[in-house]
C-alpha cells in the first residue's frame, strides 16, 4: 500500500504543473493595426473616406476591453486632430476636425490595443446563449433592429423578389412554437440550404439575391439569417470581426479600383445577434464551421463565445453593410494600399485554453489508468 500512496504523491505532482499551465495567467492583449497609404496629387482626405476605418473596438463585457487607441500620419501621432462620434449604427468612430490635404503620399495608422476575456473552463469569457423561455410578443428595443429597407435588407427586383424570404420566413414561423424556436429552425434551414465558401471577392450579398443563389461567405449567410429574423419580429443585427489566425495572409488586389487589400494574422469575420425577452445572443455558423444536427451549437457555442481570438470591431444595424467595406480614394488618380494586421502583445506565443485544456483531460485519464494498475498490483498481492 505505500508503494501506491507513493505513486499517487509522484502523480499528482506531475499532475499540478499542468493543471497551473491550462489556467490562463491572465487576459490577452491583441494590437490591431489599420493602415490607410494613399498615393497621388492634391488629395483631400475626409471623414467620407475615413469614418468607416476609424471605428473604435466596442466594450463588450465578459468578451472584451478596449484600453486604448492612437492615430499616426506619416508616423508621427496625431490622436488628437480627431474627435470621437456616433455613427448611426452605433459605432463609435473617430473624425477629422478638419479635412487633411496631401500630395505624394500620406499614410495614416490606427493603432488599438484590445483586452479579450480567455475562454474555456479556467476562463473569464461569457457566454451568451439562446434563452430558455420565450414567448412572443413586442420586442423592447428600438425599431432599428428590425429594419427592412429597399436598398439592401429588403432589396427586390424582378429576377429576385423579397417576397420569397417572406414567404420562406411564413414557412418557418408556422412550426415555430415560440421566438427560441423559430431561431432555431432559422439556423437550421439556412444550415441544411446555404454552402459556405471563403468570399475573397470582396462585398456582402443581398438576401434576396444570396437566397438564390445560397452559395456565400460568413457575411451572406448571416445577413440572410439577420433578415429572416427581423421579417418576424426577432431583432437582429450584423457583427463584424477579425479572427486571430497566426500566419493567416489575405492578399487581393483590385486592379480597377487601384487597391491593394492585405491582412496578417487578421481573418475577416461575421456573424450575428439576436434579441430575445431582454438577452441578445450570438448566432454563428461559419466560425467554427457547423454542419446539419450542430444548431444548437452555432448560437451557445458560436465562435465569439468559446475563441479568445474573435476581437469585435464594429457592428451594421440598418445600413448597408457594403458600406464599410469600402475603401474609398481621396482622388481619381489616387491608388490606396490597405493593410490590417492583428498580432497578440510582445508577440507571444498563443496556446488556446481548449488546447490546454486537452492535454490536462488526456493526463487526467493517464492518471487514472495508472493508478487503476497500481491498485490492480496491490490487491493481487493481498490475495
Amino acid at each position: 500500500m505505500r508503494i501506491t500512496l507513493v505513486a499517487i504523491l509522484i502523480l499528482t505532482i506531475m499532475l499540478l504543473p499542468l493543471v497551473i499551465i491550462a489556467k490562463p495567467s491572465g487576459k490577452k492583449i491583441y494590437v490591431l493595426k489599420v493602415e490607410y497609404v494613399a498615393y497621388g496629387n492634391e488629395m483631400t482626405i475626409t471623414d467620407d473616406i475615413l469614418s468607416t476605418k476609424l471605428i473604435l473596438a466596442p466594450t463588450i463585457d465578459g468578451w472584451q476591453k478596449l484600453l486604448e487607441y492612437k492615430v499616426y500620419i506619416d508616423g508621427e501621432e496625431k490622436t488628437s486632430i480627431f474627435i470621437k462620434k456616433k455613427d448611426s449604427e452605433g459605432n463609435v468612430f473617430l473624425s477629422l476636425k478638419k479635412p487633411i490635404l496631401a500630395s505624394g503620399s500620406i499614410n495614416i495608422t490606427f493603432v488599438q490595443r484590445i483586452e479579450v476575456e480567455p475562454a474555456g473552463i479556467f476562463g473569464s469569457r461569457i457566454a451568451r446563449t439562446l434563452p430558455e423561455n420565450c414567448v412572443w410578443g413586442k420586442p423592447n428595443v428600438d425599431e432599428k433592429y428590425l429594419y427592412i429597407g429597399p436598398s439592401f435588407w429588403g432589396y427586390s427586383s424582378e429576377e429576385y423578389s423579397f417576397s420569397n424570404l417572406k414567404e420562406l420566413a411564413s414557412e418557418i414561423r408556422e412550426y415555430s412554437e415560440n421566438p427560441c424556436e423559430y431561431v432555431v429552425n432559422v439556423v437550421e434551414w439556412v444550415m441544411e440550404h446555404t454552402n459556405y465558401s471563403l468570399g475573397l471577392r470582396g462585398g456582402i450579398t443581398s438576401p434576396s439575391i444570396f437566397i438564390k443563389t445560397r452559395t456565400g461567405a460568413c457575411g451572406d449567410i448571416h445577413s440572410l439569417i439577420v433578415t429572416l429574423l427581423r421579417i418576424e419580429r426577432v431583432p437582429a443585427y450584423l457583427y463584424f470581426a477579425y479572427f486571430y489566425r497566426d500566419g493567416e495572409i489575405i492578399n487581393i488586389t483590385d486592379v480597377n479600383a487601384k487597391v491593394q487589400y492585405l491582412s496578417i494574422n487578421a481573418l475577416p469575420h461575421a456573424f450575428a445577434m439576436a434579441y430575445i425577452n431582454g438577452t441578445w445572443f450570438p448566432i454563428d455558423i461559419t466560425l467554427p464551421r457547423r454542419e446539419r444536427g450542430e444548431t444548437l451549437n452555432a448560437i451557445n457555442n458560436a465562435g465569439v463565445n468559446i475563441f479568445d481570438r474573435v476581437i469585435v470591431v464594429y457592428r451594421v444595424v440598418s445600413a448597408n453593410p457594403n458600406d464599410f467595406l469600402l475603401i474609398s480614394a481621396p482622388s481619381n488618380d489616387s491608388s490606396i494600399y490597405y493593410r490590417v494586421s492583428l498580432f497578440l502583445e510582445d508577440g507571444a506565443l498563443i496556446i488556446t485554453t481548449q488546447e490546454l485544456e486537452l492535454v490536462v483531460v488526456v493526463t487526467a485519464i493517464a492518471v487514472i489508468i495508472a493508478l487503476l494498475f497500481l491498485l490492480s498490483r496491490e490487491t493481487s498481492k493481498i490475495f
